[in-house]
């Protein structure tokens, strides 16, 4: 994976998190990858410098003031292949609407195939971000772009298989099943 070696929120994100400290909610609407060349300071961006594909946000997990935002990203998704150096995680300002939260940089880009490849894999996005310890924070989760992640796939079909085995066991024992 890419090493992300600069990364931190932006002025937009500063300003939403007082806010949340004043009651209001954060509100993680996206991950934006892309392979712009960032110039100046993180602090001023407004935007990934060169967007390139889009993650749904799926899950976060909150630590006391930080929250790790994750989604999945399918290859067969990417139009084009692209080196991943940037990401962005934006959420709902309520007085300015969508604003870049956070965003993370890196000088040694991994390269992302696009669906024309052939290659399918799956890569788990997530960014840790400072949202303080008394804030709201929330995520908006469309169930019908929700995918399981091979992990949680393996794990179901391990279970089914125990479940199986055990039904398959009790069977033999001539214990009836109902």
């Amino acid at each position: 994976m890419a090493n992300f070696d600069r990364s931190g929120m932006t002025q937009a994100g500063i300003n939403l998190m007082g806010k949340a400290i004043g009651g209001a909610t954060i509100q993680f609407t996206k991950l934006v990858l892309g392979d712009g060349e960032m110039t100046g300071e993180i602090l001023d961006l407004q935007g990934v410098v060169s967007p390139k594909q889009n993650v749904d946000v799926t899950r976060i997990e909150r630590n006391d003031n930080q929250c790790t935002v994750g989604g999945e990203l399918l290859t067969s998704t990417v139009k084009q292949g692209f080196f991943w150096r940037e990401c962005g995680l934006y959420a709902m300002d309520p007085d300015v609407g969508e604003i870049l939260y956070n965003y993370a940089y890196s000088t040694k880009p991994d390269f992302i195939a696009g669906s024309d490849s052939g290659m399918l894999e799956e890569i788990l996005v997530a960014m840790v971000a400072t949202v303080g310890s008394n804030t709201n924070v929330n995520i908006t989760i469309d169930d019908s772009m929700v995918f399981a992640t091979k992990r949680e796939l393996n794990v179901e079909a391990d279970r089914i298989t125990a479940a199986e085995l055990s039904i398959s066991k009790k069977r033999d024992k001539g214990v009836k099943i109902t």
